[in-house]
């Protein structure tokens, strides 16, 4: 595919459409997934309740990789007057602008890890702008920023963020869960719900540590980048 200006900025606002709208529908699921995790702990199936949680660790770090792109993708639409410009000159070869190239490279490396089509388009369209080696690289993990990498990195979660899940979880729902129970991570104890307890609360649970809980699971456990033919967490 040639390089195409004005291709590309339409390819950069459908990516920031289509991932606000995924992260929307992910963190609705998310939600859902929260209240059954409560309920499990509640009846005291806790092997169960922590394999859920770690899959809610690896979707909660899946979703802040697409809030990267988005902002990404609006950063570069933003500065798209950079990407039209003959390019930065480093080293004998083209690369993005600096104010660009996080953002650049964090899209192309991005795109094997997801099934947002645009984002597809965008690798072939920024290969085409900046050379087949600058894309090769950049898929490969070269110069792309850990902020992406390691979210889009798959790995296990550590138990000790598992159980600091579960804890908010439980704590958020009313769900009894702690070592002063007994068991590994405690056991739970069945309170009595009202019929108001059988429908998803509107409010939002909240992450243990903040905002950025996601955040540590891969600062603990992923390595700096993903291996050039490793699937991803593709989605």
């Amino acid at each position: 595919m040639p390089w195409l200006p004005a291709r590309t900025r339409v390819q950069l606002r459908l990516v920031v459409q289509r991932t606000h709208m995924l992260i929307e529908k992910k963190n609705a699921l998310a939600k859902r997934a929260r209240y059954e995790v409560a309920d499990l702990v509640r009846t005291g199936k806790l092997d169960t309740a922590r394999i859920r949680t770690e899959n809610m660790i690896i979707d909660d770090m899946y979703i802040e990789a697409l809030e990267l792109i988005e902002l990404y993708a609006e950063t570069v639409s933003s500065r798209f007057a950079l990407v039209e410009r003959a390019g930065y000159v480093a080293a004998d070869s083209v690369v993005p602008d600096p104010a660009i190239a996080e953002q650049v490279a964090g899209l192309m490396y991005a795109a094997p890890y997801t099934d947002i089509r645009e984002l597809h388009s965008l690798l072939e369209l920024f290969g085409a702008r900046y050379g087949k080696e600058y894309a090769a690289a950049v898929v490969g993990g070269e110069d792309v920023s850990e902020r992406i990498t390691k979210r889009l990195t798959y790995t296990v979660p550590p138990p000790e963020l598992v159980e600091a899940y579960l804890s908010e979880i439980c704590r958020t729902y009313s769900v009894r869960y702690g070592e002063s129970q007994g068991g590994q991570g405690g056991q739970a104890a069945g309170d009595e719900h009202d019929d108001e307890s059988e429908s998803v609360p509107a409010e939002k649970t909240a992450r243990p540590g903040g905002t950025d809980a996601r955040g540590a699971a891969a600062a603990q456990s992923a390595p700096a980048a993903a291996p050039k033919n490793s699937p991803g967490l593709r989605r």
